[in-house]
């Protein structure tokens, strides 16, 4: 067989979209659709099947759950993990007040914390929304990595952040980091998405994710306006 016949069967693609050939797709050589007519959850189940990614995926993702769950409470609250139940104990108008009267952080993280408390004021309370919103950055970086390059990249991206220590860290800590970082990651996601298609939605979906991530915590402003500022040069451009 001639070098030219060999390779006429390899599927190729465009390197502007970075997608995967047949050699490095780990689900090259599976093909088994739901059937027409078959249930969402028949659908998701097939998905899963039939994509060693996604079973990759939610394997790392369980990873995740577990690390950052573990002993979630069993260490006292510390300095600024007090000050966080200090104001979850507030109303929401005394949270917003406090902010106007020079408290450093926004109010979205307060609010949403005085919310758990009605389930309780304990370490595992308090530090249950950072954790659960840790574990589901992992399926969002998975998705950052397959839209800016392939699969591939975004199992490498999820895998890292589901054994990164500092992330299991600020995971299992009573603060706004964490979900700051899941609704960055979310403004990410469709900025990329939005800066390839021109789409309506998914700039309005950057939008809402970036001031929820800047209303979690004022940190998420440097990144924003490293995207905005990409954004605005290559309109210019």
């Amino acid at each position: 067989m001639s070098k030219k016949q060999g390779k006429k069967g390899k599927k190729t693609v465009s390197p502007a979209h970075g997608r995967l050939d047949d050699k490095g797709d780990l689900d090259a050589g599976i093909t088994s659709p739901a059937p027409s007519g078959a249930s969402p959850l028949d659908k998701v189940v097939t998905a899963i099947r039939t994509s060693r990614y996604l079973q990759i995926l939610i394997g790392l993702t369980f990873v995740g759950f577990i690390l950052r769950f573990y002993n979630l409470g069993g260490n006292s609250l510390w300095l600024d993990e007090a000050t966080t139940l200090t104001f979850a104990r507030q109303s929401a108008g005394e949270i917003w007040a406090s902010v106007a009267a020079g408290e450093f952080n926004p109010p979205l993280f307060y609010w949403l914390e005085h919310g758990m408390i009605l389930f309780g004021e304990s370490e595992f309370v308090l530090r249950f929304l950072p954790a659960l919103l840790g574990v589901l950055t992992i399926p969002v970086i998975y998705l950052i990595g397959k839209e800016f390059r392939d699969k591939n990249v975004g199992l490498l991206a999820a895998a890292l952040l589901t054994f990164s220590p500092f992330h299991i860290f600020y995971s299992q800590e009573a603060r706004a980091y964490a979900p700051m970082l899941f609704f960055f990651s979310l403004a990410l996601l469709f900025y990329i998405k939005a800066y390839r298609s021109n789409e309506t939605r998914s700039w309005v979906l950057f939008g809402i994710f970036s001031a929820i991530a800047f209303w979690m915590h004022f940190y998420a402003f440097v990144p924003v306006a490293v995207l905005v500022l990409h954004a605005l040069i290559s309109r210019v451009g």
